[in-house]
C-alpha cells in the first residue's frame, strides 16, 4: 500500500520514484523522464527526488491521454 511508503514533509506526503513507479506500474526511468522532460512535479532532497501525492494527482489528471507523453514504457506484471 502506498500509504505504508510515505515521507511526511510539513504536512504534505511525499513518495520515491520508485514507489510512485510500482504504485503506476511503469518503469522507474519512465517517472524520472516524465519529472526531466514532462514537468511532472518533483522536488529534491539531496540525493533522492520525492513527489508530492496530492501534485501527482493533479499532473496526472491533466496528462490522462498521454499522448504528448513520449517514452512511455508500462511495466507487465
Amino acid at each position: 500500500m502506498i500509504l505504508d511508503k510515505t515521507i511526511e514533509i510539513a504536512g504534505r506526503r511525499f513518495v520515491t520514484a520508485g514507489t510512485l513507479a510500482e504504485t503506476l506500474h511503469l518503469h522507474k526511468r519512465t517517472i524520472l523522464v516524465w519529472a526531466a522532460e514532462h514537468e511532472m512535479p518533483v522536488i529534491s532532497v539531496g540525493n533522492m527526488r520525492l513527489f508530492d501525492l496530492a501534485d501527482i494527482s493533479d499532473w496526472l489528471d491533466r496528462h490522462k491521454s498521454g499522448r504528448h507523453l513520449r517514452g512511455i514504457e508500462t511495466r507487465h506484471a
